[in-house]
């Protein structure tokens, strides 16, 4: 029978999942609607990305069955991916002129 520990646990991991997995999924509803983003967006660069941001979801997801072997273990996983996440990891993806400056289209 599950201890208070793992039931918390686990749902903390599928409620980081439901996010991560909801927020992947609008972030490429927006990159396969290009009339959605912002005119300087170089929309290829931000598909090449989306790997990169979404690797969460498959984390958080390996943690539900982790919250029933350790609790601890979930605590620890999920907090190093939001410091992995705390940090800008993503390139720029905003057109850039010759000049390295975001480019500004009028």
């Amino acid at each position: 029978m599950p201890t208070d520990a793992n039931t918390a646990a686990g749902l903390y991991a599928i409620n980081a999942s439901v996010i991560a997995l909801f927020f992947g999924a609008v972030w490429m509803y927006a990159l396969t609607h290009p009339h959605l983003l912002a005119p300087n967006v170089d929309r290829q660069a931000a598909m090449r990305a989306w790997p990169r941001f979404s690797v969460g979801s498959l984390v958080y997801l390996a943690c539900i069955p982790l919250s029933q072997f350790s609790p601890i273990a979930v605590v620890v996983v999920c907090a190093a991916l939001a410091v992995y996440y705390a940090f800008e990891r993503l390139p720029d993806i905003t057109h850039q002129t010759s000049a390295g400056a975001p480019q500004t289209l009028r």
